[in-house]
Order: C-alpha cells, then sequence, then structure tokens
C-alpha cells in the first residue's frame, strides 16, 4: 500500500477514535496531524450569514407557483418506413389534385370579335359560336349531366340522349334532341329559334316557360315575350348574313359592332332610316361600303379603330 494511501487510512481511524498509541505516534511524525489540526480549526471560523425566514418562506411560495419554462420542442425524424408511407401520400394527394381537381374544371370555348367558330361537345353535339360569344361546360361530368352555359349568340345541333341544357341570365332553355340557337346579348334580351323537334324556355325575368316546336321562335325582352315564325333550316348568321326588313339603320350599325367589336358613329339623321335586304357582315370593309354606297355616306377608320360616317 502506498505511503498516501496507509496515511488516509491512519486519518479516519483518527476521527474514528480507533487510532492506537503507536498509530498515532506515526501519523504526527509524518506531519498528518498537523494537516488535519489546520483543517479543522479552519472549519471553526467559519459563519453562515444571517437567515430572514419571512423573506425565505416568500420565496419558496413564488418559486412554488411560479409557471415551468417553456420546453424546447423536440425535434422528431421520420424513420424510413415512415418516411416512404409520407412519400406515398404526398404522391396520391398529388395525383388527386391532378386527376380530379384539374380534369373536372370548367372548359371554355370562345369566338372573338369578328369571328365564328365550331365546337363538338363531349357527346358529339354540334355547336357553331357567333363573334363575341362563348359557352362554358364541364367535360368530367358531360355524360352524367348535358348542360352548359352561355354568352352572346350560338347554333345548337344535339345528339339524341337525356336532357340538353343551355343556360343563361336572362333563362334557360331545355331539349331533346334537336336543332335549336340561342341569343344573349346585353341583359334582358333573349331570342331563341328552334329548327328541328322541340324546345322548352325557362325565362328568368317572368318565371314562366313556353314550349316551342319545329318553325317557331321567340324574342324575351323587357318582361314581354314575343312569338315568330321561323321560315329557314338555319339562321342566316352562320353564314354572316343578316335578313332586315324596314329596320332603322341604328340597328344594323349596332349589329356591325356587336359583330366586330367597334364603335361606329352615325349622324343622327340617319339613325332612324330604314334598311331592307340583306347584307353580309363577315367583312366589315364589304359592309361599310355597302352601306355608304346605299345612303350616299362616307366613312373613315380613326387610328383607335373607330368609325365614322359623314
Amino acid at each position: 500500500m502506498s505511503n498516501e494511501a496507509e496515511q488516509e487510512k491512519l486519518l479516519a481511524r483518527w476521527l474514528s477514535g480507533e487510532l492506537s498509541p503507536e498509530e498515532k505516534q506515526q501519523l504526527e511524525a509524518e506531519g498528518g496531524l498537523d494537516d488535519l489540526r489546520f483543517a479543522l480549526d479552519d472549519i471553526e471560523r467559519w459563519k453562515l450569514p444571517d437567515m430572514d425566514v419571512s423573506r425565505g418562506l416568500e420565496d419558496v411560495m413564488d418559486r412554488a407557483f411560479r409557471e415551468p419554462p417553456q420546453k424546447k420542442a423536440r425535434q422528431v425524424f421520420f424513420q424510413p418506413l415512415m418516411r416512404i408511407a409520407a412519400s406515398l401520400l404526398i404522391v396520391a394527394a398529388a395525383y388527386f389534385v391532378i386527376n380530379n381537381l384539374l380534369t373536372s374544371g370548367a372548359t371554355t370555348i370562345s369566338a372573338g370579335a369578328g369571328e365564328t367558330l365550331s365546337h363538338v361537345l363531349p357527346d358529339g353535339s354540334q355547336v357553331e359560336l357567333d363573334a363575341n360569344s362563348s359557352i362554358t361546360y364541364k367535360e368530367s361530368s358531360w355524360d352524367e349531366e348535358r348542360s352548359l352555359s352561355m354568352e352572346g349568340r350560338a347554333l345548337f345541333t344535339v345528339e339524341k340522349g337525356s336532357s340538353f341544357k343551355v343556360d343563361t341570365e336572362s333563362g334557360s332553355v331545355t331539349v331533346l334532341g334537336t336543332i335549336f340557337d340561342v341569343e344573349r346579348f346585353g341583359t334582358d334580351l333573349l331570342k331563341v329559334n328552334c329548327y328541328e323537334g322541340r324546345v322548352r324556355v325557362d325565362l328568368s325575368t317572368s318565371n314562366s316557360k313556353e314550349l316551342l316546336s319545329a318553325g317557331q321562335g321567340l324574342v324575351s325582352e323587357m318582361n314581354e315575350v314575343t312569338r315568330l315564325t321561323v321560315g329557314t333550316e338555319r339562321p342566316d348568321w352562320v353564314r354572316q348574313i343578316s335578313q332586315y326588313d324596314n329596320e332603322p339603320l341604328s340597328s344594323v350599325i349596332k349589329d356591325l359592332e356587336q359583330h366586330h367589336g367597334v364603335s361606329i358613329e352615325l349622324p343622327a339623321r340617319y339613325a332612324g332610316e330604314p334598311f331592307n335586304g340583306e347584307l353580309y357582315y363577315g367583312d366589315l370593309d364589304k359592309a361599310l361600303d355597302n352601306l355608304s354606297g346605299m345612303f350616299e355616306l362616307k366613312y373613315t377608320r380613326t387610328s383607335e379603330g373607330e368609325v365614322i360616317f359623314e
């Protein structure tokens, strides 16, 4: 045993009162007791500060009711299998969004100013759109519900099948296998002509229903409904031709503005002049030339695209 270990053993025995005279003599000879006495004397000189019992009690109570400090959030890492499951879940969610939300969105078909176009619906039904006209429908649910909304003017050739419905803000047209056209420009005007089969027109303004057979039509304006006779198999506007019977020139000008999306200024004294006959409006310049020749007017086109008759 080392001298240091032997000395520590002797000091322990001295403190417990078990040290023999011979061991005490040995410890004194090595100077161990002197060091121990010095340490004990120093401990006796230690003095604890005076304690304020009341203040100490208040401190204990304050600590007891103090809210514990917020623990730092522990970052939990996915185990390999959890990470794989999360990845599969993200892929499945993305597939759902693409397959259901994007494909089920509405499809809008529009014809711009001065143009007409044809469109085939999912069931094979055909739509011919006039200028500044549009239809909107949902391709994903077309088999369950053949329904579309429309603005402007369109001719429909409907395949036989379930109910076919055209909605406008002025009313709706419901058919079963037929050929008809619908026109809605502005807020109150609605025109429907039936060329084949039968249609039912539900008018929003008057909350009434009108049934039309082949060769019949109607005009609904300002809550008034006028029944018409349709004498052609297809509307003239499909060929971009309009037939006028003593219509005021201002109405002809309005049709040109609507079709081509331009502004045409006509002298007030000519607004009520009657116009008879057929006018091809597919080409704006040709239409303007025809009108200027018939009414002995001149016109100019401004840099902004406006037309001014003089």
